[in-house]
C-alpha cells in the first residue's frame, strides 16, 4: 500500500486512476476532504474502506455512496468530524437506492 505523501502526489496526478484498488485503510493519516473525494473518484471498485481516526468531515462522507458502489466494509471509528446525521442520511440513501 502507498504511503501518504505518495497517496498527495499520485492524487495531485490525473493520470492516476486506482481503478483496480479494492481496498484502502487511511487510518490516522492526515488525509483532508478535497483528497479523500479525489481518491473516492479514481478507486471504482472500492470493497473495503478504513477511515478511522482520519480529520475527515461529513463533507466527504456524504459522497461515498456516489463513488464507491461497491463497499461492503467502511470504517469511521473516532472521526470527531464526523456526525452520526452525516452517517446515517448517506447512507439511507446509498441503501434505498441500491439495485
Amino acid at each position: 500500500m502507498y504511503e501518504l505523501a505518495t497517496y498527495r502526489e499520485c492524487l495531485a496526478d490525473a493520470k492516476y486512476s486506482f481503478s483496480q484498488m479494492f481496498a484502502v485503510n487511511l487510518t490516522a493519516t492526515k488525509i483532508a476532504d478535497g483528497q479523500f473525494l479525489l481518491l473516492l473518484q479514481r478507486c471504482p471498485r472500492l470493497r473495503q474502506l478504513d477511515v478511522s481516526s482520519t480529520p475527515l468531515t461529513d463533507a466527504s462522507i456524504v459522497h461515498i455512496p456516489t463513488h464507491c458502489k461497491n463497499l461492503q466494509r467502511l470504517s469511521l471509528c473516532m472521526n470527531v468530524g464526523i456526525s452520526d446525521v452525516s452517517t446515517r442520511d448517506s447512507y439511507a440513501f446509498a441503501f434505498c437506492n441500491s439495485p
